[in-house]
């Protein structure tokens, strides 16, 4: 099995990166999985729906979130908040 796993991905820089390089990355390595560290993908303040739509559009399967997770409220709202947001450090999409 192959994996990429691609380290924190930090605000609008670290997305427009993402998106500019892993589509050729993923193209020539075939990898069955990727993960990718969405947790700081808002600017250091948890991720998105938005966002997380985003990454999923790039074939990323999993997105590990966690500890910023509680600073969004949107991120709070869409993948829970305190101990459950902690329980759910990976979404698997």
């Amino acid at each position: 099995m192959k994996i990429i796993f691609i380290s924190d991905i930090v605000g609008q820089p670290g997305r427009e990166i993402l998106a500019s390089k892993l589509p050729a990355l993923a193209a020539g390595e075939k990898p069955d999985f990727i993960i990718a560290n969405g947790e700081n993908s808002a600017g250091g303040k948890g991720i998105t729906t938005t966002i997380a739509n985003e990454m999923f559009l790039l074939g990323i399967n999993v997105r590990r979130i966690s500890a910023s997770l509680t600073s969004n409220q949107e991120s709070t709202s869409t993948f829970g908040a305190g101990r459950a947001g902690l329980l759910a450090a990976f979404q698997a999409v």
